[in-house]
């Protein structure tokens, strides 16, 4: 047990850039408002949010997994929802889009014409501050809109969808 703190910083000081911190920035709603199931929900959303991006900075595939629906798994590729399996799958090919977008700078560098496309693990690592915006649909479901205190160019973002299930909540998909 000594050595997890250890693991864990040279890890981090492994990426390029540092752990980013979060806040609040707001909470809004498209749907009708509920004000007293957003303040109970918000600690819960900006938990799964920070465990979800730090998962995406520390490469974790296996944290990310906990955030995929047993029974509904999530939209990757801007596609229909695949099987929590194929997420997995997903996550651990190093030539699927998912991966890709994650963590493979090397592949961005090749292919992207700018050079401010890069994996979301290095935005992560540039962002600093990462501000969250949840914007509740329902009680059930929230659109976390990410805004970088640093400022890093994004790139391709899109915004992460969760989806609340029992008392927890899922990733409906990734960014």
């Amino acid at each position: 047990m000594k050595f997890k703190p250890v693991l864990v910083c040279l890890a981090l000081s492994a990426c390029s850039g540092r752990v980013p911190t979060f806040s609040l920035q707001g909470y809004y709603f498209i749907g009708a408002s509920d004000e007293k199931n957003a303040v109970a929900e918000n600690g819960r959303l900006m938990q799964a949010v920070s465990e979800i991006v730090l998962a995406i900075y520390e490469k974790q595939p296996a944290k990310l997994m906990q955030y995929v629906h047993a029974q509904e798994g999530a939209i990757i590729d801007a596609k229909a929802f695949v099987t929590q399996a194929q997420v997995g799958q997903a996550l651990e090919d190093e030539n699927s889009m998912l991966y890709r977008v994650l963590w493979d700078d090397a592949y961005w560098k090749k292919t992207s014409p700018e050079e401010t496309i890069r994996s979301y693990r290095t935005l992560f690592g540039k962002a600093g501050e990462i501000r969250v915006g949840l914007f509740y649909y329902s009680a059930t479901e929230c659109e976390a809109r990410l805004d970088f205190k640093g400022r890093p160019p994004m790139g391709i973002m899109a915004n992460l969808v969760l989806r609340k299930r029992g008392e927890r909540w899922y990733m409906m998909n990734f960014f």
